[in-house]
């Protein structure tokens, strides 16, 4: 206690407290090796301190002048330690930075550096959303040493970067996959199979997520790797859920509980893909439940990337709930990010919700520029997870502006891509819409999955709007239920059923004005007005 006070307060000079935090590192590793630890103490704990200590250390003695003589090894090892430590315990930004310290004092030609860059490139990729320039060296240092496996675990990696930044992930994946072909089962074996089962499941392709998964997750049982054991569970449980099999939420749960047993950030995404797999099945309200539990998970293990990602991701929630000009604030930051260079994944879905948003607002223009580019963005990305939304945006875009034959090709588009999957929930009424306006038969839909958006879309496109705002009412969606009122409205007035109608007009007047949909406000005044 006395070191430390006189180390804390600077009382005395560099070189007495460089020997000085070396002889506490010291005292810590007798303490570790002795034969009677104190009771109580976790070993791996100690890693922590002793890097603080021999990294001071390493400090004061070059700053004095001092011989440094074998501080800089016992520094590197004490901080590589201590990024093993933290990385067990899911808190990968402090992990890059023990790591990264450690490389800047490990020899350029030690056979083990690409290892080291490899953990470094991994923790800045998973805390930070960084590290592909470490990735890359790194594997092509552990593909000269011949460490194949490692090496496709690192364009697995490269692979999520990639697809963070809204680019094509499949030629990383394919050389992932290729390196260990031949290779017999093994831990990275198994994280390789895991991660690219995973971004198969986020590619649409659910059958083949699903065996690959289920090949990883008996794999990493066996060969106890916890946290690949986590992704591969959590991926059978997004790609079941996503098939329309609902025991697969199960799945996701068990994930996230054996994320937070283990104490692991990677409850953050689980959290996100279970409210992604709630929002596609129909249950906005569950949906926003699991968002606010990563909030809580990735504000605990401060992660810049993954809040900034959820903060991203409330434009949907903003969007779905009324908040329209909280949304339309999202979509402009991150559209100027954008245009300043810094790019996000998330962009063409916040264009998609900002263009939706436009459409109600009658800036035609404004929409159908946000819609041309987030199909763009989704074309570039190659994800059917985006391509769907964007496409359903952009032909009501089209038709909004009086082009329903390039609303028609869109359409034919998104139906070519809708067979054997479940409607997205930020696809929402817009395909219902352009159905009914183009008067495409519901038969069109046959293929696609069932689904309480399922349910409604064909109920609205069939004729019968005031059913379909039931059903969306029940899923959360008050846009898409005040747009289905709105049409309900028509017919019934049309229909000389005015009162009923006028129910019906009040109920979408009441979310018009609060969303400021002027828009959609204007038409249904007007028909208000027109038969009052």
């Amino acid at each position: 206690h006395v070191l430390v006070r006189e180390v804390a307060y600077g009382q005395i000079p560099r070189a007495e407290r460089a020997g000085k935090h070396r002889r506490a590192a010291g005292w810590l590793e007798s303490l570790a090796a002795g034969p009677n630890p104190p009771a109580g103490r976790d070993p791996a704990g100690r890693s922590e301190l002793l890097a603080h200590h021999y990294g001071q250390a390493l400090a004061l003695a070059s700053a004095a002048g001092q011989d440094t003589g074998d501080l800089a090894e016992r520094a590197r090892l004490a901080l590589k330690d201590a990024g093993d430590r933290v990385t067990t315990l899911g808190t990968h930004v402090t992990a890059a930075r023990y790591y990264a310290a450690a490389l800047d004092l490990w020899p350029d030609a030690d056979p083990l550096r690409p290892e080291l860059e490899f953990r470094t490139g991994e923790a800045r990729c998973l805390g930070e959303g960084t590290g592909e320039d470490l990735l890359a060296r790194a594997r092509d240092g552990l593909l000269a040493a011949g460490a194949h496996e490692r090496a496709a675990e690192a364009e697995v990696r490269l692979g999520q970067l990639a697809y963070a930044h809204g680019r094509q992930r499949t030629a990383h994946l394919d050389r992932a996959l290729a390196l260990i072909a031949d290779q017999p089962a093994s831990r990275s074996k198994a994280a390789v199979l895991s991660g690219y089962g995973m971004h198969q499941m986020l590619a649409d392709r659910h059958a083949e997520a699903l065996r690959v998964a289920r090949e990883a997750l008996t794999m990493a049982r066996a060969f106890g790797a916890s946290e690949v054991e986590e992704e591969a569970l959590g991926t059978i449980g997004a790609a079941r859920a996503s098939l329309g099999d609902e025991g697969g939420i199960a799945d996701l749960e068990r994930c996230i509980a054996l994320c937070e047993e283990h104490g692991s950030s990677s409850a953050v995404p689980w959290h996100l893909n279970l409210a992604d797999v709630l929002a596609t099945l129909g249950d906005l309200r569950r949906c926003f439940t699991a968002r606010a539990a990563a909030r809580r998970v990735a504000e605990r293990f401060g992660s810049a990337r993954w809040l900034r990602w959820l903060e991203l991701e409330r434009a949907a929630e903003y969007y779905w709930s009324g908040r329209w000009d909280e949304a339309v604030a999202i979509a402009d930051a991150v559209v100027a990010e954008a245009a300043d260079g810094i790019p996000h994944m998330l962009e063409g879905e916040c264009r998609t919700w900002r263009g939706r948003i436009l459409l109600a607002r009658g800036q035609v223009t404004g929409a159908l520029e946000d819609s041309d580019r987030a199909l763009e963005l989704a074309r570039e990305s190659g994800d059917h997870q985006d391509l769907g939304p964007a496409l359903g945006l952009a032909a009501q875009a089209q038709l909004a502006a009086g082009h329903l034959a390039e609303a028609g090709k869109l359409v034919d588009e998104l139906l070519g891509n809708l067979g054997g999957r479940l409607l997205k929930a930020d696809l929402g009424v817009d395909l219902a819409i352009v159905l009914a306006e183009l008067e495409r038969p519901i038969e069109v839909l046959d293929e696609v999955l069932p689904s309480r958006w399922l349910e409604a879309a064909r109920a609205f496109a069939a004729g019968d709007p005031g059913r379909a705002a039931a059903i969306y009412a029940e899923i959360g969606s008050r846009p898409d239920e005040a747009n289905a009122r709105l049409a309900a409205a028509r017919r019934l007035h049309a229909d000389d059923r005015v009162a009923e109608g006028r129910t019906e007009l009040e109920r979408a007047l009441a979310f018009f004005r609060e969303a400021g949909a002027t828009a959609h406000l204007e038409e249904a005044k007007e028909l208000l007005f027109a038969r009052t």
